[in-house]
């Protein structure tokens, strides 16, 4: 048998969070405010004039072409991997060989976007990279252009 002892303060307090955006109910979206994106601890520009759209359709992050490139640029200084030819639909992508693994996935850099009301959601190396191959893992993010309709979905 397992027993827990009861915790004697309110856990809610431990988690952060982040309001939903009013949008337009009847469309069926819902939106969140990413008021920047650090990786590593250093902020990169984003384009969030439009919003951030939740989606449980996109399978990668979509992002607006300046803030695409800036993520793409900040994350390999920091991550100090060979790059490796680029398989669609992602734009960066690295070798994986000698790639190091942690609790948290692969040893790279943490993505991190920070929320309007103080939130932070991490994003570690098991969910920041996608695996395509053997020796091949690409940034699980996506170049949605310059006409994207949010800034990032």
């Amino acid at each position: 048998n397992n027993f827990m002892v009861p915790y004697p303060k309110d856990v809610s307090t431990l988690f952060a969070s982040t309001p939903l955006l009013a949008t337009d109910p009847s469309r069926g979206e819902y939106f969140i405010d990413v008021q920047s994106i650090k990786i590593g601890g250093n902020s990169i520009p984003v384009e969030n004039k439009l919003g951030t759209k939740i989606s449980t359709m996109d399978p990668y992050t979509v992002l607006h072409t300046s803030t695409y490139k800036a993520l793409v640029l900040a994350f390999s200084k920091k991550a100090k991997m060979a790059k490796a030819p680029a398989v669609k639909p992602f734009g960066s992508c690295f070798s994986s060989i000698g790639l190091g693994n942690t609790m948290t996935g692969s040893g790279v850099p943490v993505i991190e976007l920070v929320l309007g009301g103080g939130a932070k959601w991490r994003i570690y190396g098991s969910n920041s990279l996608v695996k395509v191959s053997k020796d091949v893992v690409c940034l699980g993010f996506v170049d949605g252009g310059v006409y994207l309709k949010t800034a990032m979905v």
